[in-house]
């Protein structure tokens, strides 16, 4: 079975959780609501749920460590990381590269004003997804969760190297 990593994965990106659950890969998912955790595994066999504030490095890369001797090389990681994410995400890298010398895949979900990608771990293939806003009816709003879910599974099942959800202009739309 395939193994996904998802950062951040019991809130907006719960869905996308579950859909990697159903489509084949075994899913350790990161998350500092335990209540949202277990609520979430419940949904699917194949989701292992990790109760942890990933700014913890250390205790990061001993989870990482366990997931990865449970269920294997990850192939692909879904990150929703909203501050220090190099140092994040060179945690998780090492920690992959350290157990597999296989290519993974990086979808980096963040917000509209990221400017650009950052220095990613090697054997990494790095995809950045941006979230935007909808403009409707001459009104601005944020993307709802389910809307943010669609997108990053699109984003997975293309492979864009960059891919945006919703708009990101005119910027003075934002909400």
């Amino acid at each position: 079975m395939k193994h996904a990593l998802i950062i951040g994965g019991s809130g907006m990106l719960a869905n996308v959780t579950v859909w990697l659950a159903e489509n084949g890969y075994g899913v350790s998912v990161i998350a500092r609501n335990p209540d949202r955790l277990i609520k979430l595994a419940k949904r699917n066999i194949n989701i292992k749920a990790i109760n942890l504030d990933y700014f913890n490095v250390e205790a990061l890369g001993a989870e990482l460590e366990k997931a990865i001797q449970l269920n294997g090389p990850v192939e692909t990681v879904v990150a929703w990381i909203h501050k220090e994410e190099e140092k994040i995400i060179k945690t998780i890298g090492n920690e992959i590269n350290t157990n597999s010398n296989r290519t993974w895949k990086l979808f980096h979900v963040c917000g509209s004003s990221t400017s650009n990608k950052i220095n990613f771990p090697i054997n990494c293939i790095y995809h950045l997804v941006k979230l935007g806003f909808k403009i409707e009816n001459n009104s601005s709003r944020w993307l709802n969760n389910d809307e943010i879910s669609i997108g990053v599974i699109e984003s997975i099942k293309s492979g864009n190297p960059e891919s945006i959800i919703g708009v990101l202009e005119p910027s003075d739309k934002k909400p």
